[in-house]
């Protein structure tokens, strides 16, 4: 028996929001957290582009909206 266990690699376009591990290396990897990450993917779709893209406007918004 095989005592090793198979990586999954996260794809590069995608976010396959059914496994937490993926869902955690995109969450880090766009600096986020998961919440938004996944707020972020329901507006927009699971395209790893399209959600870049998202969380950048929300962020630009974030900072251009003050007292």
């Amino acid at each position: 028996m095989n005592a090793f266990k198979k990586v999954v690699r996260p794809m590069r376009t995608h976010i396959d929001t059914s496994h937490e591990t993926q869902m955690r290396y995109w969450a880090r990897h766009f600096g986020v957290c998961g919440d938004d990450l996944q707020k972020a993917i329901d507006k927009v779709g699971n395209s790893a582009s399209a959600v870049r893209k998202q969380l950048a406007a929300e962020q630009t918004g974030r900072l251009s909206t003050g007292p």
